[in-house]
């Protein structure tokens, strides 16, 4: 693993700043508490922390061994005593002998070397300790966001599953629907199956390549829903009434694919099916700057007998809704004596999310 403050620019020119003011303190100090030169003060704060800058490129590779994954505590512990004794001990030898061979300073500050040696040694193992736990928690954030940007990976994957699963319940069960309906008006209607079969191709086609993509324009999901109404209208005849009343900026607004289906499947089972009587399927839409609101009605008998069915079409949209918005408060149902009402909220969908 390459080194974070080699890679990181940002990493970089804050240990590079560091250590300069690290190295003007420290020959600060040995020129004003000792009677040097300042080239004798300045070299000794710039040679010794210019090694040990060095020295804590390498205290990385010494880090990511130790790895608290792979390693014990005792064998880390162990490890860093015995690197930390090492390093020290070489970064005192080579900062004392380029000091003294290459700059050929006085006796004085020689003897001043070998006096501050215990304390410069204790300096040394407190910058090992400091420089390692720094890595350490560059490590611990590092692992941190890499975790946090799998986990959303992990959630976006499955948020994506889901959504098809739930698509998955609505196709089928349309399909063999019309497929049943197609059956019986070979024998009873020919002229109404073949319509009815060119008005399911158009709708399989529409959610065929519709199917990968999350949002679309209401205009497109209603006309499609007006194809399945109108293949469900050759069906039933005159026993079903559709109306709609849709404010035309409603059109441009963005919707999930396919979400709008499962509720006129009910509207059909529920009500037209069911009924002895005419069953009106009516359809008012609204949009405001920030939501569009879809209100789906239809009468039906209450003296029929009903079938309770599995309630997949209504939960189906509740769970869709809220995998995709988040919310819970986007779904509102009103049963009354004779007519049922859903009510559809949908919050405006920018461009950057489609």
């Amino acid at each position: 693993m390459n080194n974070p403050i080699v890679k990181s620019p940002k990493y970089f020119y804050s240990f590079l700043s560091i250590w300069i003011v690290l190295a003007f303190l420290q020959s600060l100090i040995v020129y004003f508490y000792n009677d040097f030169t300042f080239g004798e003060a300045f070299a000794d704060g710039f040679v010794f922390n210019g090694l040990y800058a060095l020295l804590s490129l390498f205290i990385w590779f010494v880090v990511n061994y130790n790895d608290f994954e792979n390693q014990t505590v005792f064998n880390i512990v162990l490890n860093h005593l015995g690197t930390v004794v090492i390093l020290t001990f070489l970064w005192l030898l080579v900062g004392r002998f380029l000091l003294t061979n290459t700059f050929g300073f006085s006796k004085t500050y020689i003897s001043f070397l070998q006096q501050t040696f215990i304390w410069r040694f204790v300096i040394g193992v407190m910058f090992y300790f400091v420089i390692v736990l720094i890595y350490y928690l560059i490590i611990y954030y590092n692992n941190l966001q890499e975790k946090i940007k799998h986990e959303a990976e992990l959630n976006i994957l499955l948020k994506e599953t889901e959504l098809n699963a739930l698509k998955s319940q609505i196709n089928p069960h349309f399909l063999f629907n019309s497929l049943n309906s197609i059956s019986s008006l070979t024998i009873s209607t020919p002229e109404k199956a073949h319509d009815m079969i060119i008005k399911l191709g158009e709708y399989l086609r529409y959610s065929l390549v519709q199917d990968e993509t999350k949002f679309t324009k209401f205009s497109d999901e209603i006309n499609n829903v007006m194809t399945y109404l109108e293949i469900e209208k050759i069906r039933f005849g005159n026993k079903l009434t559709i109306k709609k009343s849709i404010d035309p900026e409603c059109y441009q607004m963005k919707i999930p694919v396919m979400i709008l289906q499962p509720l006129y499947e009910n509207a059909i089972k529920h009500g037209v099916y069911e009924s002895t009587g005419n069953v009106k399927i009516e359809t008012i839409c609204h949009c405001r700057s920030d939501y569009l609101k879809i209100n789906i009605k239809n009468n039906f008998d209450p003296e029929a007998v009903h079938n309770k069915g599995e309630g997949i079409g209504l939960q189906n949209i509740k769970d869709r809704m809220k995998l995709i918005y988040e919310r819970t408060d986007l779904v509102n149902i009103e049963k009354k004596s004779k007519s049922f009402t859903v009510e559809l909220l949908f919050p405006v969908i920018e461009e950057s999310e489609n």
